[in-house]
């Protein structure tokens, strides 16, 4: 891969000073070997819920539950949807470490259709999000 982005650079910039363009390389393969951000939950249930056949204008749910794998308790700061017709609740009391907690998602089914949504799970003190999905179909 990095041959292909040397001689991409070489073809289009003849000027290119070499020792910037290695650097850039040098970075761009660390960021590539560096571990991914440790996460402090494991999922107890899927993190991806189908839902199925859901009724148009009817309200369903699901309960999301993660468990706590820092050595620390933890917080969920937020929990963020992608659109209106989804709504979460959840405690905003700390988990401890090995016990679990739970994010419940409430789908309102606005139209018909195949449906697919994605929340992003804010947990304290963490960089990354956490993400949960749900998808399905609104029928008549």
């Amino acid at each position: 891969m990095f041959q292909i982005e040397l001689t991409l650079c070489t073809v289009f910039f003849s000027n290119v000073n070499f020792t910037v363009l290695k650097k850039i390389i040098s970075e761009h393969a660390l960021a590539q070997t560096k571990p991914a951000p440790k996460s402090k939950i494991q999922w107890v249930t899927t993190n991806n819920f189908e839902f199925g056949e859901v009724a148009h204008g009817k309200d369903t749910s699901f309960v999301f539950m993660f468990r706590n794998i820092d050595s620390l308790p933890i917080t969920i700061d937020n929990v963020r949807t992608d659109c209106s017709c989804t709504a979460v609740e959840w405690l905003n009391e700390p988990v401890l470490p090995k016990q679990t907690g739970k994010i419940q998602l409430i789908y309102h089914a606005p139209k018909v259709g195949y449906f697919a949504k994605k929340m992003s799970v804010w947990i304290h003190k963490q960089k990354k999000p956490e993400y949960i999905y749900i998808s399905g179909e609104v029928i008549d």
